[in-house]
């Protein structure tokens, strides 16, 4: 579903408020999910299908046409964007409300809540759509994920601001055109030493062209599209790496390295965010730093299971912490450098980037991974850790080239 992570641009660029994105959200994943859970039961019901997951190693069905292929992929499309919908609504609400302020909890808080929410359903759907027998009610499941995301998608379209509280809450700061993004001291002068490159953007509220025109958005993207694809597929193979890696340790051992993932990824995002408000506060050239110690870290895990395939472990737990640092990081980056009233737009241009990345470095598994070849993991790694010290490399371009000569 990386794919429809573009849908984040495409709501933040038509200026829709927070609550009516979660509302449509709301909406796209009952239909996607209840879709999916229909299409299932029919299948099940025209043709009874094994329901234990592990029966499908060997079972292909010659029956699923191409229009059954078309209503799956739609649903799962619809799905997709309906995660980017709510994401984004949770992200851009919690920024523009606490971002003047705490730019790093703002994202982290939401943003963690979503690194967790697959350890905890995949939870409730084994202890409560599980039977005896081993067998598991998938469109059950679905059924209640359909009803849930409803659910809470119509509670957000609720509490989230609506434009008159919004307005009031943002100009509870009371800011103009030149103060600091972060007013963490009484309010410099127009002509203070250090002024923020994001008074320069403000000048253009409504310039997408401009701000795509600035260099410093394709360096920050791509920065994001190499740091960020290589965790991105790691996350959706883990399994396979495992199985070249550990074949003998069975499908527990799987599990354990989506949880290890799933808990790392968690922390690390409200860590982050809580490091990132706590010490670097106004100053996105430390924000810069850490999201760039986070890929050098990674770099080194990527070339040590390239070495020693025996420590996938090892890459869960690097991969969480550095996905969850860099996931902060980018939106509370675009946070401090730009303006705040922007930031949908912004990040909605930064996250095409994140869902590139996740869609070639997956793609790049694929057509490098050899099941009966287990050195073909280490080619993938190495390659990959390749990447992470040249997104390094555009972050020092960055810092030097352009934003330490204060252009945005």
């Amino acid at each position: 579903m990386a794919h429809a992570q573009g849908f984040r641009q495409s709501f933040s660029v038509l200026s829709i408020l927070a609550n009516s994105v979660s509302l449509v959200a709301g909406i796209l994943f009952f239909f996607g999910y209840s879709t999916l859970s229909y299409l299932l039961l029919r299948s099940t019901v025209e043709e009874p299908q094994p329901t234990n997951a592990f029966q499908y190693q060997n079972y292909s069905s010659p029956s699923a046409g191409f229009g059954t292929w078309i209503q799956v992929t739609t649903a799962y499309s619809v799905c997709g964007a309906a995660t980017a919908a709510s994401y984004f609504s949770a992200i851009t609400a919690s920024t523009r409300i606490f971002g003047e302020r705490k730019p790093g909890l703002s994202v982290a808080g939401p943003s963690s809540m979503f690194g967790l929410s697959p350890l905890l359903l995949s939870f409730l759907g084994v202890k409560c759509f599980s039977s005896p027998d081993g067998s598991f009610n998938s469109s059950g499941y679905l059924a209640f994920l359909a009803i849930l995301t409803l659910i809470v998608n119509l509670v957000g379209s609720i509490g989230l601001p609506r434009k008159d509280e919004l307005t009031n809450v943002l100009s509870s700061y009371d800011h103009d055109e030149r103060a600091p993004l972060l007013q963490t001291s009484p309010a410099l002068p127009n002509h203070s030493l250090h002024p923020k490159p994001a008074a320069r953007a403000e000048r253009d509220p409504e310039g997408i062209l401009r701000f795509l025109a600035s260099p410093t958005v394709w360096f920050l993207g791509m920065a994001a599209l190499l740091s960020v694809g290589p965790a991105e597929m790691t996350i959706a193979s883990i399994g396979a790496v495992a199985d070249a890696k550990n074949p003998g340790l069975g499908t527990a051992f799987k599990a354990r390295q989506v949880q290890l993932i799933s808990i790392t990824n968690t922390f690390s995002r409200l860590l982050s965010g809580w490091l990132s408000d706590r010490f670097c506060h106004a100053s996105w050239g430390s924000r810069l730093v850490i999201w760039g110690c986070a890929c050098f870290f990674y770099a080194i895990a990527c070339f040590s299971v390239a070495i020693n395939g025996g420590i996938v472990w090892v890459l869960s737990a690097v991969t969480g912490s550095c996905y969850g640092v860099v996931c902060t990081l980018a939106p509370s980056l675009v946070a401090t450098v730009w303006p705040i009233k922007f930031f949908g737009r912004n990040y909605g241009v930064i996250s095409y980037f994140f869902a590139t990345g996740s869609f070639l470095f997956t793609f790049l598994f694929g057509v490098l991974f050899e099941p009966s070849d287990s050195n073909s993991i280490g080619k993938i790694y190495e390659i990959s850790g390749l990447f992470e010290l040249t997104s390094i490399c555009l972050m020092v371009v960055l810092y030097r080239k352009y934003w330490v000569h204060g252009i945005p």
